[in-house]
């Protein structure tokens, strides 16, 4: 896809110092093989 995330960028997200970028976001759920939607469950269901 052409998105180049460095590994210490990986590290801040996973410990929540550095917010993700929606193409990131995207790119990450393309190689996860999921759907967008399914990382963000957890956030929708906190703020309902």
């Amino acid at each position: 896809m052409g998105i180049s995330i460095h590994k210490q960028s990986i590290y801040d997200i996973e410990n929540n110092k550095r917010t993700v970028k929606d193409y990131e976001l995207f790119g990450i759920a393309y190689v996860l093989g999921i759907d967008v939607n399914d990382l963000l469950k957890d956030i929708k269901e906190e703020y309902k």
